[in-house]
């Protein structure tokens, strides 16, 4: 299946997923969690195995996923510095939501992931300067 395919199911998915939601978001009780938890796994699941299948094309592409290339020890050195990165920042914006219970914990968690993901990639650019030399 071509990495187009892929992400038009993903994308088709994840719209079904959320129409599902807003659908279902007016009923109450059970049948609203039900509808929650079916339309946030028809988001997350699609994309997340699309963006997988996506980085392992790439990095096949590129060479990146054999063990002795400068690419594939440098995303190791970003992956292992941006985990800590990772539980601090999870750390202090479950503070901040402890703090300020009613400051929408849906951005703080979209602020959250974006700040995860650039951290990653900062760290990944620096190791791969630093290697090449």
């Amino acid at each position: 299946m071509s990495t187009r395919m892929v992400w038009a199911v993903a994308i088709t998915c994840m719209l079904v997923g959320v129409s599902f939601s807003v659908v279902l978001g007016v009923s109450e009780g059970t049948a609203r969690i039900a509808g929650e938890v079916s339309s946030a796994l028809l988001v997350i699941a699609p994309l997340g195995l699309a963006v997988n299948i996506t980085a392992r094309r790439r990095r096949a592409n590129r060479h990146e996923d054999s063990p002795d290339s400068v690419e594939f020890q440098a995303a190791v050195s970003a992956r292992s510095a941006a985990f800590g990165d990772a539980l601090l920042l999870s750390a202090l914006v479950m503070l901040a939501l402890t703090i300020a219970p009613g400051a929408l914990p849906m951005l703080w968690a979209v602020l959250l992931l974006a700040a995860i993901v650039t951290a990653f990639w900062l760290r990944y650019a620096f190791a791969l300067r630093r290697m090449r030399g």
